[in-house]
Parts: C-alpha cells; sequence; structure tokens
C-alpha cells in the first residue's frame, strides 16, 4: 500500500511576518484572541476547536533580527483522517486570518495534505501517461515499423528525449515528455509533404487544374481524425484539450507544487474522461490498416505535425512565396479558402 493512503495524521505549518508596531498582534496571546475573532475558531491552550473537529496547535513568535518585524511560526496537526476536507476548510479559513495579521503571503513551511493530494495523483497520472504511451507505440510499430522513431518522430519529440544513447530506438516514446506523447496524435498535418506541395505549386497555373481530392489533402488533420476517429466516438479536441489540462496538474505533482482536493479531484475527473477512450482505441487498433501512402505520409509528415505547417495557412503563404508564385495565381486563391474548406467538406 502507498505510503499516501496510510496517512492518518496531517500536519501544516504557516509563518507570517508582523510589523513591530501592530499592537493587536504583539504576543501569542494577541494573535490567539486575533484567531478567535472568527466565530467558527475556538482557541485552546494547545488546541483549536473548528466545526467540532480538534485541531493539534503549536505556535512560536520571535523578532526578525534584519526588519523591525517579529514573526510567527504556527504549526497545525489533525489526527482524524476521515474529517480531510473540514480540515482542509479550517485552513483556508485560518490562512485568510493570518494574511489580514501580516497583510502579507502566508508562507507555507509544510503542508502534508497537499502531500497526500499528489501522491495519490500520481500513480493515476502515470497509469494514464503509460496507456498513452502504449496506443502510440503499437499503433506506430504495427503500422510503420521498428524505425518508426527515427523516421515519423517530431525533431521536438526527438529533443524531448533523456535517453538518446539508448539503443532501442523503438522503446524511445517511454522515455518522451508527457505533453509530446498528445502531438503524435492530436496535432494537425497536411497528407502532401511541403516539398510536394511546392512542386504542385510550380505546375499549377489554373485552378481548375486541381481537384477536390488534391484540394482536400492541403487541410490538416490529425491522425486520431485520420484514423481513429470512425472507431471511437470521440473528437480530437476533446481529448487534446483534457490531455493538456492533466498536464497542468502532472506539473504540479513533478514539481512539488502544492494541490488542494478539488484539483485533485480534477485529476480524476479528467482521467475518467479520457481513459476509457484511450482504451477503446488500443482495442479496436488491429481494425486499422494503412494504405501504402498513408504510411509515407506519416513519415514525412510527423515532424510539421508540431510545426503548424498549415495553421490558418500562413505556411502555405510561404511555400507559395518560396514558390516564386504571385499572390494573384489562381492557386493562391485557392489556398485562401482552405481555412473554410473543412465546414463545408463536413456538410458534403
Amino acid at each position: 500500500m502507498n505510503e499516501d493512503f496510510c496517512m492518518q495524521s496531517f500536519k501544516v505549518e504557516f509563518l507570517i511576518a508582523v510589523d513591530r508596531k501592530e499592537v493587536f498582534c504583539n504576543s501569542i496571546n494577541s494573535l490567539n484572541n486575533f484567531l478567535k475573532s472568527s466565530e467558527e475558531i475556538t482557541v485552546y491552550d494547545n488546541c483549536i476547536e473548528y466545526d467540532s473537529l480538534k485541531i493539534g496547535y503549536e505556535v512560536q513568535m520571535g523578532d526578525i533580527a534584519t526588519e523591525n518585524q517579529r514573526y510567527f511560526h504556527i504549526k497545525l496537526t489533525s489526527d482524524n483522517k476521515s474529517e480531510i476536507e473540514k480540515f482542509e476548510r479550517f485552513l483556508k479559513n485560518i490562512r485568510a486570518l493570518l494574511f489580514k495579521a501580516s497583510s502579507q503571503q502566508v508562507q507555507i513551511l509544510w503542508d502534508d495534505l497537499s502531500y497526500y493530494y499528489t501522491n495519490q495523483a500520481y500513480p493515476l497520472i502515470h497509469e494514464i501517461e503509460n496507456i498513452m504511451r502504449k496506443l502510440i507505440t503499437k499503433f506506430m510499430l504495427t503500422n510503420v515499423g521498428l524505425s518508426w522513431f527515427k523516421e515519423a518522430s517530431p525533431q521536438e519529440v526527438i529533443d524531448s528525449i533523456r535517453h538518446k544513447s539508448s539503443k532501442n530506438s523503438h522503446n524511445h516514446i517511454y522515455e518522451a515528455d508527457f505533453i509530446q506523447l498528445s502531438n503524435f496524435l492530436f496535432k494537425e498535418y497536411t497528407s502532401i509533404s511541403a516539398k510536394n506541395l511546392a512542386e504542385k505549386i510550380k505546375t499549377v497555373s489554373r485552378l481548375e487544374d486541381l481537384s477536390l481530392d488534391e484540394l482536400k489533402s492541403f487541410v490538416p488533420k490529425s491522425n486520431w481524425e485520420r484514423y481513429f476517429s470512425a472507431l471511437v466516438d470521440c473528437e480530437s479536441e476533446y481529448l487534446s484539450k483534457r490531455w493538456e489540462k492533466l498536464y497542468q496538474r502532472r506539473n504540479q505533482v513533478a514539481h512539488n507544487k502544492s494541490m488542494s482536493k478539488q484539483e485533485f479531484n480534477e485529476v480524476v475527473q479528467l482521467i475518467n474522461d479520457v481513459k476509457p477512450k484511450l482504451q477503446e482505441a488500443i482495442g479496436k487498433l488491429d481494425q486499422i490498416t494503412l494504405p501504402e501512402e498513408d504510411k509515407e505520409s506519416i513519415i514525412e509528415n510527423a515532424e510539421e505535425n508540431l510545426t503548424n505547417l498549415t495553421d490558418n495557412t500562413q505556411q502555405a503563404f510561404k511555400i507559395l512565396r518560396e514558390a516564386g508564385e504571385s499572390m494573384t495565381n489562381p492557386l493562391a486563391q485557392a489556398m485562401l479558402t482552405l481555412t473554410n474548406l473543412r465546414g463545408w467538406m463536413g456538410s458534403s
């Protein structure tokens, strides 16, 4: 059993600084009287009672040598795990009081509550991260082959790998950063390479020379849209937005930042939203068969997958300029409508 689930006692420590000229908090006794200004708080010698919850209470006072200030070091302990949410409400209440007393940010010296929630969140995030890695690895391995990582990985994904010397390149996805994982599935790219697009532009003089399928090939789509959306009832945007939020919460855990009950609940909800979709996608991988031209497209365009190749057609205009074409070229006019293609394509 993990240590976080074994915790029965929770300690939180605060530190505040108060100007010495302030008379209402010039002693421990006056601080206690100030805390009792809240109707919900009763202060005893070594105990605070809040909404029938008894909380261990210690306070230390001293002078700050280099400032005309005194400090109060407050230690609060709850041994009642079943009342953890009530303890959290109490901490929010007392922090507000301490801020009023100090008029400065309350310093958190120790926070077992945050430790408790981050340690519960860690295995959940670890699991969903590895489910995503499993999906990407099997999809790429079974459809592109063992050399897929070097051939198909975007440069910033490669740069995020921490152990570049590993010879097992097909295992590198397990070393890629959390946020990079979603780019394999959710970043949009065109099914025609920049080089081929430039060559096509050079040869076209009339809009009629382009077929509708060729125009559609210029419209960026993600791998999720191409290969999974027909099998899993879920939009790419639904998953990518939740993955981005999970990334923010993951950083809280990874960088030892505080986490509240509300934020932990958000982690649970986000994972409950994402996990079934990824598991369903894994279960249906055998139903995906990539045409040879799609395999080439995945490899050729994976790097552009992260560089916004045709984001709002800006990169398309850059390619037009590099090809020496005038913006009055019929193809250029066609490119101006690309951002609207997605809408009417869906209704056709």
